[in-house]
């Protein structure tokens, strides 16, 4: 008699540890931030689908804080720039937006060309004179997040507005 219950007992417990989401599931550990979803013949030259981030939201969401934040100086070239003195093919920032539409109000911050904040990186973007930014990500904006520590950490140029049609991807403010 204990044989039978014992082995019941153990299907029992192997039964419910296989339907118990694992850490390791993608949905587990996104959570509110959603599975990050890419067709394959979507993806820009020199990202492959293992490069693409596992979640689409940003863990900070469209909640950028200035204050306290860690940000660049506007040198020469960005002055210029922000003043409208240089052409667009020039400009140390990136025209790019992903989704605009489902983009809500963000606070809008224009004394800075790029910074950290929340330990990520963000950059100036789109239209600037009005404060416009977005988070970075790599692999052309479909990878992980830019993290930071100061504003070192991150840049302009070769840092990519975040993609993946998520509220807190793309140019915005």
């Amino acid at each position: 008699m204990k044989l039978p219950i014992a082995i019941i007992s153990m299907l029992a417990l192997t039964s419910a540890m296989t339907l118990t989401p694992r850490d390791t599931d993608a949905v587990v550990e996104c959570g509110d931030l959603e599975v990050m979803t890419v067709d394959p013949a979507d993806l820009p030259e020199g990202v492959s689908l293992s490069d693409v981030r596992k979640c689409r939201n940003h863990p900070l969401g469209r909640n950028r804080y200035v204050k306290g934040a860690s940000m660049a100086p506007l040198d020469a070239v960005d002055a210029a720039f922000y003043n409208g003195t240089v052409g667009a093919e020039t400009s140390p920032v990136e025209s790019l937006s992903d989704n605009l539409s489902s983009l809500e109000k963000r606070s809008c911050y224009k004394g800075a060309p790029y910074g950290c904040s929340g330990g990520y990186c963000w950059k100036a973007c789109g239209n600037i004179e009005k404060g416009e930014w977005c988070w970075t990500a790599k692999k052309l904006g479909l990878g992980a997040w830019d993290k930071c520590s100061r504003w070192q950490d991150c840049g302009t140029a070769t840092f990519s507005c975040g993609r993946g049609a998520c509220p807190s991807c793309g140019c915005g403010c």
